[in-house]
């Protein structure tokens, strides 16, 4: 009796999955605590190098869940927003993105 392995390929075949990221720009609790990191670094260096590392590890967890880069830059655009709106008075985050040194 013959085979047909694309058969089998039929039976286990399981649509490709989509995750849907909840919007960094929606954290509101997340944007709270990286503004009060963020007013409480004391210079400039300290708050780029605080900010690199939070965006980094966002749009690495991002492109882990198939997120293409204009997707990332458009959740970090967003994000950035939702802290300068909780720390109006603390000056400007840089707009640097993700991987930027």
């Amino acid at each position: 009796m013959a085979r047909y392995p694309e058969q089998l390929e039929l039976l286990t075949w399981q649509p490709p999955r989509t995750v849907l990221p909840f919007p960094l720009g929606r954290r509101t609790g997340k944007a709270r605590a990286v503004a009060r990191t963020l007013q409480q670094r004391k210079t400039h260096e300290g708050k780029e190098a605080y900010w690199q590392r939070t965006i980094n590890a966002m749009a690495d967890e991002l492109r882990r869940h198939g997120a293409t880069d204009d997707e990332v830059h458009h959740h970090i655009c967003s994000f950035r927003t939702a802290v300068e709106a909780v720390m109006p008075t603390a000056g400007p985050i840089p707009h640097h993105g993700p991987g930027a040194a």
